[in-house]
């Protein structure tokens, strides 16, 4: 599946009275979708579902679900784009200039501005604009002043940076670890009807007494 983008506008330019229009066109792209398979499975006994609770069930379902979305997550961010993973922003080719933090879990408030700078720079300061970091580079954050001064507020409070949303996973451990930009960009496709498919096998492991969940 290809979804079109637009990778060149039109040209604008200043005329004489009579002088004729140059033409230009737009430039399009195309960004393609491939389907990759994202699976977990776990098994319990049936002893323990007689023994116990039925919410045993929900918490082996619900605890799946929670891996799955954890998996979905990181392929967003750092995924390879190869062994079947999705390929991730870290991974994506010609995305803007890096920032240099100033320290290895540190983002000070001209490390925000900068990181702002470089994406209007490309022309791309729109859409839902936002600061995703580690959870180190979040609580670092909310101990430095944005301007060394007394009673100065931190870089992070708030949960905003720099005017807009920063939010934190414990996805993005090692540098670089910060990413800001328009996060309507990203796309994550599901070829799946109404969400993750879920299977109830109570015989392949019957000889041992257990039912798998997939």
């Amino acid at each position: 599946l290809s979804i079109p983008s637009q990778t060149g506008g039109a040209t604008a330019s200043w005329l004489s009275e009579n002088a004729t229009i140059a033409e230009s066109n737009q430039t399009v792209g195309q960004v393609s979708l491939t389907p990759h398979r994202l699976a977990a499975a776990t098994a319990f006994t049936f002893q323990l579902l007689a023994q116990s609770t039925p919410d045993v069930e929900s918490f082996v379902r619900e605890d799946l679900m929670r891996v799955l979305a954890i998996a979905k997550d990181l392929a967003a961010t750092s995924g390879s784009g190869v062994s079947g993973q999705p390929l991730g922003i870290y991974n994506t080719p010609g995305l803007s200039t890096s920032v240099t933090l100033a320290g290895a879990n540190s983002m000070t408030y001209a490390n925000a501005v900068q990181f702002e700078t470089n994406v209007a720079t490309s022309n791309a300061l729109l859409g839902k604009l936002g600061y995703l970091t580690s959870v180190a580079t979040r609580g670092n954050s909310k101990l430095v002043a944005e301007i060394a001064a007394a009673n100065s507020i931190p870089v992070w409070k708030n949960n905003i940076v720099n005017g807009y949303t920063a939010l934190a996973t414990n996805q993005l451990t090692t540098l670089p670890s910060v990413i800001f930009g328009n996060f309507d960009d990203l796309i994550i496709a599901d070829w799946g009807a109404g969400g993750n498919e879920i299977i109830v096998d109570p015989y392949s492991l019957s000889m041992q007494g257990q039912v798998r969940i997939v």
